[in-house]
């Protein structure tokens, strides 16, 4: 009964989680400045970025770009679903933000 309540429990915590999905994370973002800007919103559980395929990244290091790894996309869960939708509402078409010595200043958060 204890680990029934406890199910009980777990469930409804992750039914109140909300995702926001970010279609273009700004080049060589890392997931720990994603998790950075996004904590200043509300509490953050889970960030995931798709990494860029190895042969591009291969391919660009060879024509002497950055060794840095490329994000392609990703997503990231809040522990409150009005919080999460308030976040994507907010950030959808405005710029990362950052003053102008900020390499992502001028990308746009889609």
């Amino acid at each position: 009964q204890k680990r029934q309540k406890e199910a009980v429990k777990f469930k409804e915590d992750q039914e109140n989680r909300g995702i926001i999905y970010i279609s273009k994370v700004p080049p060589f973002m890392k997931p720990e400045k994603v998790r950075f800007i996004m904590s200043q919103f509300g509490e953050v559980d889970r960030i995931y970025l798709t990494p860029e395929d190895p042969s591009r990244k291969k391919a660009r290091v060879k024509r002497g770009g950055s060794k840095k790894t490329c994000y392609l996309d990703g997503w990231v869960e809040f522990l409150d679903k009005k919080l999460a939708k308030r976040v994507a509402i907010t950030l959808n078409s405005t710029p990362v933000g950052g003053g102008k010595r900020n390499f992502h200043a001028e990308f746009i958060w889609n």
